[in-house]
């Protein structure tokens, strides 16, 4: 496993990481009979202790990812390496007024403290941080008193667009800003030289569109059946033509100097495993990666799970 700085907090990290949605709750791009993929609590620890001893040491979770920051705690009860875990707030509304946003940033705060049984969060998120809620002082004014009493000890945001992170990152508060990254979606490719620029810790999610790039076309919906055809095309479009389309969109996404780490979302360990094998892999040259500009897809409908229709989205 390679690592990266995490910005300027003085962290490295493996640059590639586990997003644990998965292992709190039923998600990802439904199946022929509507199903989404789940796991056990047997199978999510076994993943994170395989994840664990493979040299993953940065886990991204949430308040609204079900079980998942149970599952964490859990299991890191059970290692001594050192594991930075970043979790986000429950989410927060702009229409919310500074009391009511003061007593639920509070109590997130505490709960994810006592979920992941933990003293210390290593990194809290702001969720699906609207440029609104940049502009909040009390946001800024209750995570400053959260370091103050060591309850956090980075803050970072969680963002969708470009100008929610570009605005983010100007603002010079946040440690970190993670945002949507893929082949198909590089709209925020251009705020990746500002990232560098201020410092900011750039922690990249949806590299495989949700899972919607490494479907089976059997499994795969309808509506997403063009992302399919595109995909099976990425192999020849590189020349890695013995190459999983996993392992392709991960390359792709750590071609990138200013990326801290990705997040990868699995279901099994054999998933891991192939994931975890592009840490070790030649990146991609300056003229293909110019070249995959031609790939990205200016329609949202296909690229941002927000807007799919068929399944109930985490939010």
């Amino acid at each position: 496993m390679q690592y990266r700085a995490l910005g300027k907090t003085g962290l490295r990290v493996s640059e590639i990481s586990l997003g644990t949605v998965q292992l709190g709750l039923p998600y990802g791009v439904p199946d022929k009979d509507g199903n989404l993929p789940s796991l056990t609590e047997a199978q999510s620890l076994a993943i994170l202790d395989r994840a664990y001893a493979e040299g993953v040491n940065f886990l991204d979770t949430a308040r609204n990812y079900g079980n998942s920051e149970a599952i964490i705690g859990r299991s890191l009860k059970r290692r001594q390496e050192e594991v930075v875990v970043a979790t986000k707030l429950e989410a927060l509304s702009p229409e919310m007024t500074d009391d009511e946003m003061a007593k639920a940033i509070r109590q997130s705060i505490e709960q994810s403290r006592r979920a992941l049984d933990r003293e210390t969060i290593d990194l809290l998120q702001v969720h699906n941080a609207a440029e609104a809620l940049l502009d909040r002082e009390v946001i800024l004014d209750l995570l400053a008193q959260a370091r103050h009493r060591e309850w956090i000890r980075y803050q970072g945001v969680t963002t969708y667009g470009v100008s929610a992170p570009e605005k983010a990152i100007e603002q010079g508060y946040w440690d970190t800003v993670q945002v949507e990254f893929n082949l198909f979606n590089q709209q925020v490719k251009p705020i990746f030289d500002l990232a560098a620029e201020h410092q900011a810790g750039l922690i990249i999610r949806s590299a495989m569109l949700k899972g919607a790039m490494t479907a089976t076309e059997e499994d795969t919906p309808e509506p997403l059946k063009e992302l399919h055809r595109r995909a099976q095309q990425l192999p020849d479009f590189f020349e890695r033509r013995g190459l999983p389309i996993p392992q392709l969109a991960l390359l792709y996404v750590l071609s990138h100097p200013a990326v801290s780490t990705v997040l990868t979302g699995v279901i099994s360990i054999e998933q891991l495993l192939q994931n975890l094998a592009v840490s070790q892999m030649e990146r991609l040259q300056p003229e293909q990666l110019e070249a995959s500009k031609a790939l990205h897809i200016p329609n949202p409908a296909l690229t941002d799970p927000r807007l799919w229709q068929f399944d109930k989205l985490v939010r």
